[in-house]
């Protein structure tokens, strides 16, 4: 952060006078928004993020698509986890060391599209109730009563559509523990345990995620469905 605002500000010294007067606000403006974004200010974030034309609106469907792609590389990485956990630890002749770094790291992958879905969704719900609550107050503030019915109207409408959206990603998102634990339990057995015995006794133990695979999958896909929906239903409507 601190190399990038110097380059910025270095930036500046090439240009005429004329030029650095648009430039330097610009600039002051990305920084801004860098900062907010670093210091995990949302409130500020957005702010600074109007300055630049950017409103809620698209960061919430930029957010969305966001949402959409974490639950399709979790449900793309998560799919295959018990073939490639049991691949790793049928590997005949392999060192147990070996064997368990490379279930650890199949682990590592999955735990970490974990994490994503989590603060992608964290992150689209904020903005989403950001932008509900100027809209409320918006739509307070006309004179006219049709007006305020109006955006109302369509304020519900959004809004309506965004739980949908999000109830289904958050059903998605409560199938990974079912899935995530087990294979966090069965690695850390292994690391404690390096030795053949402990991986036939993992490797016995996960066909019984199957069934919670399965619907891991079946609700990832419900969930991105409907956040393309929402996001068809975002750019359709406009705001």
């Amino acid at each position: 952060m601190k190399h990038f605002i110097e380059l910025s500000l270095m930036n500046t010294k090439t240009h005429t006078a004329a030029q650095k007067r648009v430039l330097r606000p610009a600039v002051a403006i990305l920084i801004m928004v860098m900062l907010a974004a670093t210091a995990g200010c949302q409130k500020a974030y957005y702010g600074a993020m109007e300055m630049v034309g950017v409103q809620k609106r698209q960061i919430l469907v930029d957010r969305s698509e966001d949402s959409r792609n974490a639950l399709h590389a979790a449900m793309t990485d998560f799919g295959p986890v018990l073939d490639k956990f049991s691949s790793r630890l049928q590997l005949a002749g392999q060192p147990p060391k070996e064997r368990y770094e490379a279930v650890q790291a199949l682990f590592d992958v999955v735990d970490s599209r974990a994490q994503t879905l989590n603060k992608s969704l964290d992150k689209t719900q904020d903005v989403a109730d950001a932008l509900f609550a100027d809209w409320e107050k918006e739509a307070r503030g006309y004179a006219s009563e049709a007006l305020q019915e109006t955006a109302r109207q369509r304020l519900n409408e959004t809004r309506d559509a965004f739980r949908t959206m999000m109830r289904a990603a958050r059903r998605a998102e409560d199938t990974v523990p079912p899935v995530l634990e087990p294979l966090r339990r069965h690695t850390l057995h292994l690391k404690i345990n390096q030795n053949d015995e402990a991986a036939a006794t993992v490797d016995a133990e996960l066909p019984r995620l199957q069934q919670d695979i399965v619907a891991l999958q079946q609700h990832m896909q419900t969930a991105i469905d409907e956040a393309n929906r929402f996001i068809h239903f975002m750019n359709r409507s406009g705001k």
